[in-house]
C-alpha cells in the first residue's frame, strides 16, 4: 500500500479509536454512577435502621417516623430493616422503601438518556466529519485526476507539434515533405485546440445551470448540432436522423445537451463504418434520444468500466483508433449534473450498441 493511500485512512482510523475509547469512558461513567446512587440509595436505609433504634425506646420518635410515612408497626417482619419494639415490629413501610428504590432508578435512567442523547450526538457528529472528510478527498481527488488528464491529454500534440519543428528546421528537407508537415503540425495544434475546449468544458461542468430559461424544439437542436459537427469536418452524412416531430419539447441546458450527444455520436462515428441511427421519441413524461451504431460495441467487463476517467478497453479493434478515454467519462459526468438518464440499452460485440438520454420534458 502506497504512502499516500495509507495517510488517507490517517484521519477515519483515528477517528473510530477516539469513538471507541470515549465510549468506554462513558460506559465507565455510567457504571460510576450507578454504584454511587446505590450506595446513597443503601446509605438512606442505613440512616433510617439508626433511626428505628432510637425510636424503639423513644414514643416520640417512633411517632415522627410512622407520621413521615417512613415505618409502620407490625405484629411480624417481612421486609427489613425490622426493629423490635414493645412486644411489636418497627418496619420499614414498602411504599418509602419503594420510594427510595424509584428515585434510584429513575436517576440511573436519566443518566442512561443523558448518555445516550451524548453518544448519539457524538455519532452524529462523528459521521457528519466523515462525511465532509470523504466530500474533501473526493474534492482533492477530482482535482488531482484533472491535472492528470490535462497533461495526459496535451502531452501528446505538444510533443508531435515539437518534433515537426525540429524536422521543418532541417533546410534539405523537401519542399513536398515541408508541406505534409505543416499540414500535420497543424491538425495536431488543431486536435490540441479541441482537447483544451473538452478540458475547459469538463472543469466547468458542475458551474452549468440544469436547465434553460425557456423550451425549445429538440430535433432541430439536433439538427442545428450535426451541422455544427459536420463544419467541424465530422462524416455526419453517415448520420440517419430520426426526429422529425416539432413537438417534442424540452428545456435541458442546450450547451450540456449538446456536449454529451456529440461525445456519444462522434464515438459512435468513430468506432463504426456504418450508418449511425440518432432517433428522438416520447416515452410517458419523459424524452428519449437515442443513438444506434454497428460498430465494436462492449464486453461485460467494458461495460463495467463506462464512465471511469482514461478508461479504454484493450481489444485490438478500439486500441488500433485513437482515443482519449474522456469521452464517455464527460457523458456519465455531465449527465449527472444535468439530471439526465444515460443507458446503454443494448450491445453486442463487433455488432454495434444503443445509447439512450432520457429526461423530462418541458
Amino acid at each position: 500500500m502506497s504512502k499516500a493511500k495509507l495517510k488517507s485512512y490517517y484521519f477515519p482510523v483515528g477517528l473510530v479509536i477516539t469513538l471507541v475509547v470515549t465510549l468506554v469512558l462513558v460506559r465507565w461513567w455510567q457504571l460510576i454512577f450507578k454504584e454511587s446512587f446505590q450506595r446513597e440509595q443503601d446509605s438512606a436505609i442505613l440512616v433510617l435502621e439508626k433511626e428505628m433504634f432510637i425510636a424503639a425506646d423513644n414514643g416520640i420518635k417512633k411517632e415522627e417516623l410512622i407520621e413521615e410515612g417512613k415505618i409502620k408497626i407490625v405484629s411480624q417482619c417481612s421486609i427489613v430493616p425490622c426493629i423490635f419494639s414493645q412486644g411489636k415490629f418497627l418496619q420499614i413501610k414498602e411504599e418509602y422503601l419503594e420510594s427510595i428504590e424509584q428515585q434510584t432508578k429513575k436517576r440511573i435512567n436519566m443518566i442512561r438518556w443523558e448518555t445516550g442523547f451524548l453518544i448519539t450526538l457524538l455519532f452524529s457528529a462523528s459521521g457528519f466529519m466523515i462525511f465532509l472528510y470523504q466530500k474533501e478527498r473526493k474534492q482533492h481527488k477530482e482535482q488531482e485526476d484533472f491535472v492528470t488528464m490535462t497533461t495526459h491529454e496535451l502531452k501528446h500534440p505538444v510533443t508531435s507539434v515539437s518534433l515537426i519543428l525540429q524536422s521543418l528546421n532541417r533546410e534539405t528537407i523537401p519542399a513536398e515533405k515541408k508541406s505534409v508537415l505543416i499540414q500535420k503540425g497543424l491538425s495536431e495544434i488543431n486536435a490540441l485546440n479541441e482537447q483544451i475546449e473538452n478540458l475547459i468544458k469538463i472543469k466547468q461542468l458542475k458551474q452549468l445551470q440544469k436547465k434553460e430559461d425557456s423550451s425549445y424544439r429538440l430535433n432541430h437542436f439536433i439538427s442545428d448540432m450535426l451541422s455544427r459537427l459536420e463544419a467541424r469536418g465530422l462524416q455526419t452524412f453517415r448520420i440517419n436522423l430520426l426526429c422529425e416531430d416539432d413537438s417534442l419539447l424540452t428545456n435541458v441546458n442546450k450547451v450540456g445537451l449538446e456536449l454529451l450527444l456529440t461525445n456519444l455520436v462522434e464515438n459512435s462515428l468513430k468506432y463504426s463504418e456504418e450508418t449511425v441511427n440518432v432517433t428522438l421519441e416520447k416515452s410517458k413524461s419523459s424524452l428519449v434520444i437515442s443513438i444506434e451504431d454497428r460498430g465494436v460495441g462492449f464486453t461485460k467487463e467494458e461495460k463495467k468500466q463506462l464512465g471511469k476517467l482514461f478508461y479504454r478497453s484493450k481489444r485490438h479493434a478500439i486500441q488500433n483508433i485513437k482515443g482519449t478515454g474522456i469521452g464517455l467519462y464527460t457523458v456519465f459526468k455531465l449527465a449527472k449534473v444535468l439530471d439526465v438518464r444515460v443507458e446503454l440499452a443494448d450491445t453486442t460485440v463487433e455488432q454495434g450498441s444503443t445509447f439512450k438520454l432520457k429526461f423530462a420534458s418541458a
